[in-house]
């Protein structure tokens, strides 16, 4: 096969990340010729070990999605790709349930890759090829990863006043969740902002959670420490 085509094939199967595997399946060979066949290709280029990229791809939460699945963007990453920060980050955050080490350098940006069990991975759309989690899960994954509150309240004041951010959809997802903790900072989170979440109230942990390292003052509503 021509190796034009070859990436060709490769976009029509939605594969602009793939594997010597995949990669065996569309040529049908195996062996030495694959990996002449792939180094040879001017078209790819290898992203690690046993995985390869297509050089026609430049969206970086294209590629970073799809280097190991399921996995979406997230964090200030998406927030960021929704135009809610005035943050630059050159780091890409990606949420999976499986571990990866970070990837430094593709297409000038470092990946970051963050582990959550399997009730946390949802919230995520497909956009142009990309996985990115919707607004309200990226808000959501940034208190489950970092419970600085204040780390992201400007941006989500600017999501609310943009009127770009579902408040009920939020609260479902951290039900969703089924992560008392991340109740409870949620919870504590939404009327600091003075939104109403008293329907959370009912699903708390009993322990407290500290918002900062050195948190002392208490929040017996939503048992937080802050």
């Amino acid at each position: 096969m021509r190796k034009g085509d070859f990436a060709k094939e490769l976009e029509r199967n939605g594969l602009p990340v793939f594997t010597i595997g995949d990669a065996k399946k569309i040529l049908g060979k195996t062996g030495p010729y694959i990996s002449k066949y792939l180094s040879d290709n001017q078209y790819i280029f290898r992203l690690e070990r046993g995985k390869y990229a297509l050089k026609s791809v430049t969206d970086i939460n294209v590629l970073a999605s799809h280097i190991i699945q399921p996995s979406y963007v997230s964090l200030i990453s998406a927030l960021r790709f929704y135009n809610l920060t005035t943050q630059l980050p050159r780091v890409i955050y990606v949420i999976s349930t499986k571990r990866h080490k970070e990837i430094r350098g593709l297409l000038g940006y470092d990946l970051k890759f963050r582990t959550v069990g399997k009730n946390l991975l949802f919230g995520y759309t497909n956009v142009h090829g990309a996985n990115i989690a919707r607004i309200e899960k990226a808000f959501l994954d940034s208190l489950y990863f970092n419970k600085d509150i204040y780390s992201i309240n400007e941006e989500f004041k600017t999501a609310i006043d943009q009127h770009r951010l579902n408040v009920d959809l939020l609260k479902e997802y951290a039900l969703l969740a089924e992560n008392r903790n991340l109740i409870n900072v949620l919870g504590f989170f939404l009327e600091k902002n003075g939104l109403d979440a008293k329907e959370l109230t009912g699903r708390i942990s009993r322990n407290y959670v500290k918002l900062t390292p050195s948190a002392k003052k208490r929040n017996r509503r939503w048992r937080v420490m802050f």
